[in-house]
């Protein structure tokens, strides 16, 4: 069933000589860090900087301590604009080693989402996974949290484990001398997109205490990489972080596709797989993949068809740039003291100084007061003397003060940049301005569903009025006249007491972006991205044209605008028959020159898991509508069903750990296929029964979303005062209600009524999305 005990055979070594036992090894080569490479979490010593499972050891053996290894393979795929790692790590436990408890870690991205984990004990009948079951039935059966511990063995609070740029599974029982373990995992993350290409980025940098003694890192590392842009052209790749490769590709195989494997040349670097390919060329392209319904089957909640329509913009020097009227919202209320502060102003600088003199802006400082850079919100060109002015107005006169009120700055801002105030007229003859609103926070606020309500109210109303004149304008034979003044939102959240739902729906509504920043240091550069992405609008005001298609859920929606610095990949999911004629986006060029594509039709038929590479995003605007319409229970549930059947943990489920035999897991699979995995019954299989099952806690189990914490802002909570640490873990993401539960946030009233779900489902003959 399983190998007999005994020491594991390492590559290039002769059967039945062990390695060395101790977890030391001659130092490797290591390269220089790419410049936009990720900060790895630390335990103590112990830079967390690849998979690895861990021993504590306590101080006097050595604190965490790692296994040392036999392999570490990845088969990576770059889908798109999504990447997905298969992971397998084989370890063991050295004979001359004391037990210990024992603790999988895995370094990720905050919107890196692990799922599938198995552990295989190679010499015994035990195999401890992941699974995701619904949180109300965690919550009835009394699940008890997983327990880590320190590097001293001890059991560690469970607000401890908010650190979401880190996985930690803690393992069952106490390994023994000469246990061998495979890992499997599997992580899914979007695509960073920097300088005109997406970016993969592996966590292969092996410590020296992983690789055995006379071994080198070159002998235990296999990865695959294969990128797949869903479009009919040569993929152009580079591995930026200077590993040597050996290019797969089939001959004639290089359409949209290439396959590469990492080299094992001697000189191999260690440190992480760094590889980007290229998105930006001279024009607009798109590119559309689709899959067909399936038939159904009760292990899939969902088999209708699914399409993925890819739109890469140009370079910007193929671009003409759009005029922009922007209003800065900076939120200043005491959580905000320190670091955050001074590195969100720091970010907001750099807005200021990316403006050009075709823009108009402003700057408010808000917590329960708001402190205007003009008065009264007025507009002012951005010439370099009012961006000078502006930059010294927020280093000299923005404080970390007060409470937070978000609704009456974002209202004045909406007003202001709506033409409704002084201002925001522009010169006769100049080209029409795309208002902008980039709004920054920490905190939560008890008003967030009315606020998105009057957001989705106010750009409904204004879309509606454009329509109008748009028909008025066709009746009287008239040119259309230019887009009304419809603001985008831009949103930025930092740490975890701010509702990233309610900000990533706000985003939505806006059709701009959001992201949050979990760490100090990430506050600057990520803003910086966000700003810098939204710097360069290419195509605005997008419609998507589906000629006949009966029934179409799309995400985003509405869709955003197109950016330079942020491809757009617009995914759904539809009933009936594609368009045999091919589809047409349509939006608004500089200038307010409407434009519509020529059709686009579908690719040649790949193994492209369309459903997969949209599902993470799916499943985020189905939880911030269902928190929107007050948790009606249909939407909750249709919630969990994807969330279980694609292995994506959600706010409505939990991912729980369980100890099992062979024997047992594979019953478990097999119910899981012929039956669906929420047919499953875990507390039958796994040993000790439902007392076996442990949820997992902290913010590296999911994609770091939460609802956040109403009371920590009320009370002004620093969002790193809840910092915690397995025994000494720098800099991490403070604690809040990451739970997901309505408690913290007076979520738990019923549903009063509102349109926020409205028009992502949208039917008709001619079905005409924007």
């Amino acid at each position: 069933m399983y190998p007999q005990a005994g020491h594991p055979v390492l590559p290039g070594q002769t059967p039945g000589t062990p390695p060395g036992s101790a977890p030391v090894n001659a130092p490797a080569l290591h390269a220089q860090p790419h410049r936009n490479a990720p900060k790895r979490p630390k335990l103590q010593q112990l830079t967390v900087s690849c998979p690895m499972v861990v021993a504590a050891m306590g101080a006097g053996g050595g604190g965490f301590v790692p296994l040392p290894i036999t392999r570490l393979g990845m088969e990576a795929q770059a889908q798109i604009s999504v990447g997905f790692n298969k992971i397998t790590l084989d370890c063991y436990y050295p004979q001359t080693w004391q037990g210990a408890p024992l603790q999988l870690l895995v370094p990720k991205t905050s919107a890196t989402v692990i799922s599938e984990v198995v552990i295989e004990n190679l010499v015994r009948d035990q195999i401890y996974a992941t699974a995701i079951v619904p949180a109300e039935d965690a919550q009835k059966a009394n699940y008890k949290p997983a327990s880590a511990v320190d590097a001293s063995g001890a059991a560690v609070p469970e607000a401890h484990l908010n650190d979401p740029e880190l996985f930690v599974l803690p393992m069952p029982g106490r390994a023994a001398p000469g246990d061998q373990f495979r890992v499997s995992l599997t992580t899914f993350e979007p695509l960073a997109f920097e300088e005109g290409s997406y970016v993969l980025r592996l966590p292969t940098e092996l410590p020296a205490a992983m690789i055995p003694q006379g071994y080198s890192h070159t002998q235990l590392l296999d990865v695959i990489v294969t990128i797949n842009t869903g479009s009919p052209t040569p993929v152009a790749y580079a591995v930026r972080s200077g590993h040597p490769v050996t290019d797969s590709t089939p001959p004639g195989g290089g359409a949209g596709t290439a396959t590469f494997s990492i080299s094992k040349a001697p000189q191999l670097p260690n440190a992480d797989v760094d590889v980007g390919y290229r998105v930006w060329g001279n024009d607009m392209f798109l590119a559309l993949n689709v899959s067909n319904p399936r038939p159904p089957h009760p292990a899939d909640p969902d088999p209708r068809g699914a399409f993925v329509l890819s739109v890469a913009p140009p370079a910007p020097e193929f671009t003409a740039p759009f005029p922009r009227s922007v209003v800065f919202l900076l939120d200043r209320s005491g959580s905000m003291s320190g670091e955050p502060m001074e590195f969100a102003k720091a970010a907001l600088c750099f807005g200021l100084r990316s403006l050009t003199p075709l823009d108009t802006f402003t700057v408010v400082a808000f917590d329960h007061e708001q402190l205007w850079f003009t008065p009264g919100g007025q507009l002012v060109p951005g010439s370099a003397e009012n961006v000078s002015a502006a930059e010294s107005w927020v280093r000299a006169s923005v404080d970390a003060r007060g409470l937070t009120d978000i609704m009456t700055p974002l209202q004045t801002a909406m007003r202001v940049l709506s033409g409704a105030a002084p201002g925001a007229e522009r010169p006769p003859g100049a080209p029409p301005s795309l208002p902008f609103i980039f709004l920054v926070t920490d905190g939560c606020v008890q008003d967030e569903k009315d606020i998105c309500r009057f957001v989705e109210g106010h750009m409904r109303g204004l879309l509606q009025h454009q329509q109008q004149q748009a028909m008025g304008a066709a009746a009287a034979g008239a040119p259309p006249p230019p887009p009304a003044g419809v603001p985008r939102i831009c949103t930025f959240g930092i740490g975890t007491y701010c509702n990233h739902y309610f900000l990533k729906q706000l985003a939505t509504y806006g059709r701009g972006a959001f992201d949050v920043a979990f760490r100090p240091h990430a506050i600057q550069a990520q803003m910086q991205h966000l700003l810098t992405a939204a710097q360069r609008p290419v195509l605005s005001d997008l419609t998507l044209t589906l000629p006949g298609v009966a029934g179409c859920e799309l995400y985003p929606y509405p869709l955003p605008d197109l950016f330079c610095g942020l491809p757009l990949v617009v995914a759904g999911k539809y009933s009936g028959a594609w368009p045999a004629g091919g589809i047409t986006l349509n939006g608004t060029l500089p200038g307010g020159t409407p434009w519509s594509s020529k059709p686009v039709f579908p690719g040649k038929e790949g193994n492209l898991p369309l459903d997969k590479i949209f599902i993470k995003s799916r499943l985020d605007l189905l939880t911030a509508q269902a928190w929107l319409a007050g948790n009606p229970p249909q939407m909750v549930n249709q919630i969990v069903d994807l969330s279980i059947a694609t292995g994506i943990p959600c706010a409505h489920t939990r991912t729980v750990g369980f100890e099992t035999t062979h024997k047992d897991w594979a019953a478990i699979q097999s119910t899981a296929q012929s039956q669906g995995k929420r047919k499953v019954n875990y507390a039958k299989y796994a040993i000790g029964g439902a007392a076996g099952l442990v949820v997992l806690a902290g913010l590296g189990v999911g994609a770091a979303f939460v609802f956040g914490d109403l009371g920590a802002t009320v009370a002004n909570t620093g969002f790193m005062d809840g910092i915690g640490g397995l025994g000494g873990m720098g800099d991490m993401g403070g604690g809040g209600d990451c739970c997901g539960d309505c408690g913290d946030c007076g979520d738990c009233g019923g549903c009063d009524g509102c349109d926020g779900c409205d028009g992502c489902d949208i039917g008709g003959l001619d079905c005409v999305i924007s």
